[in-house]
């Protein structure tokens, strides 16, 4: 899951920069090309982001991510996070369903959707270590960031900073989870019956 969710990420940020720096960004003549290369190769070597989906998506359905996830929904969050937690609770129930159903359609059924459950199981991991993170004991002012550090009033708490975090994420990806668990609970298998069709015509040589 770590191999997967990372270099997928360092992917997305790395492609983003070069959304934002335009044709510079694609230059060699700027750092960002490179990054964007060097990001490509991690989601192929060492296994490629389809292959560790394929091992995720085991230990997703056979109960391990589950038996994990309530470890860390057992453990002690601050009360300002129990809105998040709840959301993070339903998201679980949603996980646990979609899991009861892709056991009912089959191993290939599972195969076919294993990217969606593996980045739901994801999405809720991440949101409960964001919880534990802005539930540490230990804290301290940090700069925000928005006057250059010139002043304490642009300080903020640290674990203000994670709880603001945490809630970016974890909103954020609620609606996410109910949209991966909705598609793979469709029950559309038309990639197996109808892929002929879809894929057209295969020129003969």
């Amino acid at each position: 899951m770590s191999k997967y969710y990372c270099s997928e990420m360092c992917n997305r940020v790395a492609y983003d920069s070069m959304q934002v720096l335009g044709g510079s960004g694609y230059m060699r003549d700027y750092a960002c090309e490179r990054h964007a290369r060097d990001a490509r190769i991690t989601t192929i070597y060492e296994g490629t982001s389809q292959l560790q989906i394929v091992a995720a998506v085991r230990g997703v359905c056979s109960g391990t991510a589950e038996r994990f996830i309530a470890e860390l929904a057992g453990q002690d969050y601050e009360p300002q996070l129990n809105d998040l937690l709840s959301k993070l609770a339903e998201g679980t129930k949603q996980l646990k369903k979609t899991i009861a159903f892709v056991k009912e359609q089959g191993t290939e059924y599972m195969d076919l959707y294993g990217r969606g459950l593996v980045d739901i199981a994801i999405d809720l991991i991440n949101g409960y270590l964001f919880c534990g993170q802005a539930s540490s004991k230990f804290d301290m002012a940090v700069w925000s960031g928005e006057g250059g550090g010139t002043s304490e009033s642009e300080k903020v708490s640290m674990r203000q900073r994670k709880a603001m975090v945490a809630r970016r994420y974890i909103n954020t990806n609620a609606s996410k989870i109910a949209a991966l668990a909705g598609l793979v609970c469709s029950g559309d298998k038309s990639t197996f019956t109808d892929y002929e069709a879809l894929i057209g015509p295969i020129p003969a040589e």
